[in-house]
């Protein structure tokens, strides 16, 4: 995921981008015991389950009256928005 960008002069990391960590816990195994680990994001991602949703979520999160017509009609069905 490239979320920790990594000096290989200097050996160590020189800064983690928590929009691009997606808690796979690989650095941690990865590096020196101790030297890194994970803490819970305050806000937790769930990526989708399948195309279909994620085409759902692009549709929800464009600009353009299709995605605001999904949006809209998800509502009027109850469904998780």
């Amino acid at each position: 995921m490239q979320a920790i960008q990594f000096d290989e002069k200097a050996q160590k990391a020189t800064t983690i981008n928590s929009m691009k960590c997606i808690g796979c816990g690989l650095c941690v195994s990865t590096c020196k015991p101790g030297s890194i680990n994970l803490k819970k994001k305050e806000k937790e991602f769930i990526p989708p389950k399948d195309m279909d949703e994620l085409y759902d979520v692009i549709m929800q999160n464009k600009k353009g009256m299709g995605g605001k017509m999904v949006k809209m009609a998800k509502g009027m069905m109850g469904l998780k928005l």
